[in-house]
């Protein structure tokens, strides 16, 4: 059986501040993760902005998507009160939701996403969500799930500067979602920080087992107008590494592993570029959010 390690982490309980982009509150931790395209879609009218540039179905399939979540440990408390069951997000129930405690950040062919990027402007909605399950295998049917997704929405408003006329409309969407799950021991509690370090054979041992699999997908889409695409890219990816522990110290020695920005970095690249995405031309989405909360409405 391959060797799959672990050690649990606590998260502690803290109140979600309610801001553009919060500073991280607590110890944060990495999920690195990469995996294989296998089900993807690039749609956009030509010259004007399909991200890959082919207006094709399965353009990316065979590509490599590599990336980082960035979560602050100390930003949600679980608000399952199962020993064995954990779930993770906003509670307050604002709209647009300023939070902004995970920072997914993935590559693809080369080129780099931002989950949050939409996080800036005051139109900003974040789309967060992390929920995991440990429960004990019983006549083998009790599942182990880690699932966590981020995404940022630039919103449709009458007036960008004003949430409050924000309709629930998205002119704007980019999201990455994990979900890998079996029926298999492969997670220590119900925590949303763990130290897990599974490699290809740890994850073929966790999707292969009866009642295992995984349920990945990014999403990028943006609108110049109205029902006027610039471009639609989704896919869905296999996972063939996903690890998670207490991020590295930074440093002159070490500046923190890996070429996915802190969030400190992205956050102030964020805000300086905040003038611009308030100009930035886009649209409304092709298809609903794929993570828990308000879904992008359509024309």
């Amino acid at each position: 059986m391959p060797s799959i390690r672990f050690l649990v982490g606590l998260p502690a309980a803290l109140a979600l501040a309610v801001g553009a982009l919060p500073a991280a509150a607590g110890p944060l931790y990495h999920l690195n993760f990469t995996g294989v395209i296998t089900n993807s879609a690039d749609r956009g009218n030509p010259g004007m902005g399909e991200l890959f540039g082919a207006n094709t179905e399965g353009g990316q399939n065979g590509q490599v998507i590599s990336g980082r979540i960035v979560i602050d440990s100390t930003a949600y408390a679980d608000q399952n009160a199962s020993i064995y069951n954990g779930s993770y997000g906003p509670t307050n129930g604002l709209f647009p939701q300023p939070a902004d405690f995970f920072t997914a950040t993935y590559s693809i062919a080369g080129r780099n996403f931002n989950a949050s990027e939409y996080m800036g402007p005051a139109t900003q909605h974040s789309l967060e969500y992390a929920a995991v399950q440990n429960i004990p295998p019983v006549n083998f049917v009790q599942q182990d799930i880690y699932e966590i997704g981020d995404g940022s929405q630039r919103l449709l408003c009458s007036d960008n500067s004003n949430p409050a006329t924000c309709s629930g409309g998205a002119l704007a969407t980019t999201q990455l979602r994990l979900k890998l799950f079996g029926i298999f021991d492969f997670l220590a509690s119900d925590a949303l920080v763990q130290t897990l370090d599974f490699d290809a054979a740890d994850i073929a041992a966790i999707t292969g087992a009866p009642g295992g699999g995984q349920t990945n997908s990014y999403l990028m889409y943006r609108y110049s107008a109205v029902n006027v695409l610039d471009y639609w890219a989704e896919g869905e990816f296999r996972l063939t590494s996903m690890s998670l522990g207490l991020a590295p110290a930074t440093g002159p020695g070490n500046p923190g592993g890996g070429s996915v920005p802190e969030p400190g970095s992205l956050a102030l690249a964020v805000l300086a570029l905040a003038g611009l995405l308030f100009r930035a031309r886009s649209g409304r989405p092709a298809r609903a959010a794929a993570m828990p909360g308000p879904a992008p409405s359509r024309a």
